[in-house]
């Protein structure tokens, strides 16, 4: 039997811990592509050939709506650029290996895996993450504190995205 396709598109939206020094609390990282910064780059390509890597990039239709959204001026503090994707929390200690490997915007636990499948399924991806906490700003304390309200400030700029996206559609 064969299924069909349960979904159209994915857009992932939540937190993220800020890398760059650029990023502050509450500002909102638009991956344009997703990596996994924890996983042996070989087990994609050795056992799954193909894949040429553990990096997936994010559907252009909805970048475009992204940076539509940026220059309509309807959400400030949008960056547009690389998420990277591990099992657990970023310790200080792990931050500056992380900078030297990938310079990525944000890191977080789900962004590359959502990326992953939905490339493997050939659906249309984005990932929306608002900061949490940054090098400056770190630890859990921080992100609890930051949780709710950068997950409020994702989901308003993820219905922007699909607002635009929606125009171009019709």
């Amino acid at each position: 039997m064969k299924i069909g396709i349960l979904c159209a598109a994915v857009i992932n939206c939540g937190t993220c811990g800020g890398i760059d020094e650029n990023l502050d609390i509450f500002h909102t990282v638009i991956a344009t592509k997703s990596f996994y910064h924890d996983v042996n780059e070989d087990n994609f390509t050795d056992f799954h050939p193909w894949l040429s890597g553990p990096e997936f990039p994010s559907d252009e239709g909805f970048v475009k709506a992204a940076r539509a959204v940026e220059e309509s001026g309807k959400a400030d503090n949008l960056y547009f650029g690389l998420v990277v994707s591990g099992e657990r929390f970023i310790v200080h200690d792990e931050r500056q290996n992380i900078i030297d490997r990938f310079h990525p915007l944000a890191v977080d636990m789900e962004t590359a895996a959502a990326a992953h499948t939905c490339y493997v399924n050939d659906i249309p991806f984005l990932a929306v993450r608002t900061v949490t906490d940054t090098g400056k700003r770190a630890g859990l304390c921080e992100f609890e504190a930051n949780c709710d309200k950068a997950s409020d400030i994702a989901a308003e700029v993820t219905r922007l995205i699909i607002g635009e996206y929606a125009e171009t559609m019709k």
